[in-house]
């Protein structure tokens, strides 16, 4: 019994010192992939929009185990904001007289979109810890993603609005050629102006060594942003334009602010994106 038990222990060993060594890492890795996912600007499920991403990325590991990783790679970022009802009020003029320009919004949608370029840096650990068959992974660290590109796009809203002039002691609703009275609002494109946002991120999952010098990983990652990534705030939601009273123009919900009840808000204090999905990447290991 107990020779066949000794028989087995070495075998055991030598099959696992010939997975090791079949196993053996190299020191530098360069990985190509692609996430996709789910992004929203509060710690919310509502407004989930889809986002991607495709990346080049260096790994360099001190040994089997341990490594870091770093790259560059290009995210575009979907997220969506929704007002069901508000209203706002501010001091402006029509070019004579001064006055208070009211409004009520209702059914507001806003969807921001924005391409950036992102460098992570990251420590990594594999190891086969749930099957000899393939490596169990793990990433953490952060990452910072410079936007080059970010609109906001309106749409379905309806809204009416009224002008009082403390001068008269006077409400108009009329005439909708003054921009008064109510009114449904079309589709809106303009420019979104967005600081670099910063971010902590998690990727766990397997890594599966296809050949020699050639790998697939797969898992799960989550991304969640540190910084408010307005740029600007305190606009007005809805603005009047004297020289086109008829024209209104929604400055976004990221950079504006409404006046209700005599309290100011604003719609999102912070704009900090969350965002979760998959990551599938396949890798090279490098020559020493």
């Amino acid at each position: 019994m107990k020779k066949r038990f000794l028989v087995l222990l070495f075998t055991g060993l030598a099959v696992s010192a010939s997975i090791r060594a079949q196993r053996e890492q190299e020191t530098h890795e360069l990985t190509f992939g692609a996430s996709l996912g789910v992004s929203t600007l509060k710690l919310s499920l509502e407004n989930l929009k889809p986002n991607g991403e495709i990346a080049l990325g260096y790994n360099y590991f001190f040994n089997d185990i341990a490594g870091i990783s770093t790259g560059i790679g290009l995210t575009l970022h979907r997220w969506q904001s929704s007002i069901d009802q508000v209203s706002d009020r501010y001091l402006t003029g029509d070019g004579e007289e001064s006055f208070e320009f009211r409004s009520s919004i209702s059914n507001y949608t806003e969807l921001q979109t924005a391409a950036s370029l992102t460098v992570p840096l990251a420590f990594r650990w594999q190891y086969p810890l749930l099957s000899d068959s393939y490596l169990t992974y793990f990433a953490a660290g952060g990452k910072v993603s410079f936007p080059f590109y970010s609109q906001y796009r309106t749409s379905g809203s309806t809204f009416t609005t009224s002008a009082w002039y403390p001068a008269y002691n006077a409400l108009l609703e009329s005439p909708s050629s003054q921009g008064l009275g109510a009114f449904t609002g079309e589709k809106q494109v303009s420019d979104l102006l967005l600081k670099p946002v910063f971010s902590l991120f998690v990727d766990v999952g397997m890594k599966w060594d296809i050949a020699d010098q050639f790998s697939v990983y797969a898992g799960l990652y989550a991304d969640y942003g540190l910084n408010n990534i307005n740029r600007e705030a305190g606009k007005p939601f809805l603005v009047y334009n004297p020289d086109k009273p008829a024209d209104f123009i929604f400055n976004s919900v990221l950079e504006a602010q409404y006046t209700q009840e005599g309290k100011t808000g604003r719609f999102i204090r912070r704009t900090n994106p969350v965002g979760a999905g998959i990551v599938i990447r396949i890798a090279f290991k490098l020559p020493e």
